[in-house]
């Protein structure tokens, strides 16, 4: 699966919708930096369509910073990801286009994908409505063609919590980890070129995805809430596919930051049962040239 966890710059613009019911909101006055949960969706031709709305069983959310989105659907009772996915967006007057970098599950027609959304926004519902290829192998040519084209129409509200941070949005971004090591050992490690390992912060929520950039896999994928201060950083998690035992656990780092590009993070991994990893790992900021290591 190829991808881009990302995250991103600079501060937030945070929205107040007030205004009357119904009352459509100018495009050009919406920022879409933040959190989303699935309220409504119209599909044609699908039954029991209810179930993929954000609940309490049910996880269905997106998060968007300035240059990256990412979306996780998770059935928490079964521990199992249902859906992900994400990569680069454009807003241009009222077309969205989501760029797809990677998707789960494998095989899914829409990875490589940059779907157009016509985007309308409603007191604090946010719809978009676009069309998914369908793609079909064809033996006589040797390539994938498109074969049908599904109606993609959903609704999206704004999860509205308060952030926590005291730094005027410095962490708000997508990072790429570029190494990471046990605190008392002398030598970083790094992932494999095929391996990404992508981080996007929200100004209220994080998700970490480590996924192949050759193949169509997500090998792992968490989120949460997160809190800073000027050299604490706190990350609770909500959902882990591929470890669970963390789910409800809040991680706490000291951190620091060099030249606005690369963070720098030593703490703890917490779970349950005393289970805990203690960790430390260097970001680069997404769009950045990366390093070998941190110093």
């Amino acid at each position: 699966m190829k991808v881009i966890l990302i995250i991103l710059t600079s501060s937030l613009i945070i929205l107040n919708f007030g205004c009357r019911p119904d009352k459509p909101v100018e495009v050009g006055e919406i920022s879409l930096e933040g959190t989303w949960r699935l309220v409504k969706t119209i599909e044609i031709g699908h039954e029991d369509i209810t179930n993929r709305m954000d609940s309490e069983q049910r996880m269905y959310i997106k998060h968007l910073n300035k240059t990256h989105w990412t979306w996780a659907e998770y059935d928490y009772a079964n521990d199992q990801l249902l859906g992900a996915g994400g990569g680069t967006y454009t807003l241009e007057g009222n077309t969205y286009t989501e760029n797809i970098k990677f998707y789960h599950p494998p095989g899914s027609n829409e990875l490589g994908q940059a779907i157009p959304f016509t985007v309308e926004f409603t007191d604090s519902l946010w719809r978009h409505t676009g069309y998914v290829k369908m793609m079909e192998f064809d033996p006589e040519t040797g390539n994938n063609i498109v074969a049908d084209s599904a109606i993609i129409d959903e609704y999206w509200e704004r999860v509205k919590i308060q952030p926590t941070d005291d730094t005027g949005g410095k962490l708000y971004g997508t990072w790429n980890l570029i190494s990471y090591k046990h605190p008392s050992d002398t030598i970083w490690k790094e992932y494999p070129e095929f391996v990404g390992y992508m981080k996007l912060l929200s100004p209220t929520h994080w998700v970490s995805i480590k996924y192949n950039k050759e193949g169509d896999e997500v090998m792992a994928i968490g989120g949460g809430t997160y809190s800073v201060t000027n050299d604490q950083y706190l990350e609770k998690i909500n959902f882990v596919y591929g470890d669970q035992s963390r789910v409800g656990s809040t991680s706490n780092f000291e951190w620091d930051m060099k030249n606005d590009n690369q963070w720098h993070i030593v703490g703890s991994l917490n779970g349950k049962n005393d289970d805990t990893i203690q960790l430390e790992e260097s970001w680069m900021r997404f769009g950045n040239q990366t390093v070998a290591a941190s110093q």
